[in-house]
């Protein structure tokens, strides 16, 4: 992983309270991450946009639920655990 220029640990003084809520939960949570932009944390294999509640896996599109909420529950189950189940004929 490339190490990110902004400090991941804690908030700029000018960030938005939903950063700052996701950094300080993510952080009591003992669930790290680096901050990869002023807007974006990435939590391993997931892209996390707390101004929009945006969640992103790598190479995938945004997910269709958002917010802190929903990452978290997207971090508790493995990804193939996630895809939907496909019906055979």
């Amino acid at each position: 992983m490339s190490r990110s220029m902004f400090p991941a640990h804690a908030p700029l003084p000018d960030d938005p309270p939903n950063m700052v809520r996701a950094i300080e939960r993510l952080n009591a949570l003992g669930i790290g991450f680096e901050r990869k932009t002023l807007y974006q944390l990435k939590i391993g294999e997931w892209n996390f946009y707390p101004g929009r509640g945006t969640i992103v896996h790598d190479g995938g599109l945004p997910a269709q639920d958002r917010g802190l909420l929903a990452l978290l529950e997207r971090l508790r189950l493995p990804v193939q655990n996630r895809a939907k189940p496909r019906h055979h004929p």
